[in-house]
């Protein structure tokens, strides 16, 4: 609901709809079936032309639970998105070896998680 008050917002009455700033809504999302693709980027859209309605909104959805299960088997194509679930000892292992990754796993400390979630300690501990 937030991202539709966000764009309608923008919109402006009377302006040219080919010069607006494009939206990107990004879902990381656990519980979808492995069907769906481990990214699937979304428009709003007509079933029957598959004409855009709207060609400025994207929704980029990060199907977390398959990702994770092809970082296990080592397809690493999204092992970014991955690590944001991932427990210390997941990151211990995935991350070995890459210079991004292992900078992510040593940017994720307590501190570096409570001022991006704005959470407390307690807080972030009973989320496991």
């Amino acid at each position: 609901m937030q991202a539709t008050k966000i764009f309608f917002k923008a919109t402006k009455v009377g302006e040219s709809y080919n010069t607006m700033v494009e939206f990107i809504q990004i879902n990381f999302t656990v519980g979808l079936p492995d069907s769906y693709p481990s990214l699937g980027i979304y428009t709003l859209s007509d079933k029957e032309t598959k004409k855009d309605f709207i060609d400025n909104i994207k929704i980029y959805e990060f199907n977390i639970d398959k990702i994770k299960k092809e970082c296990y088997n080592g397809k690493k194509r999204y092992d970014f998105v991955a690590a944001l679930d991932y427990s210390r000892q997941e990151l211990e292992k995935f991350c070995k070896g890459d210079k991004y990754m292992e900078a992510f796993k040593e940017g994720m400390d307590m501190d570096t998680i409570m001022e991006i979630t704005g959470l407390t300690k307690k807080e972030i501990k009973n989320l496991k």
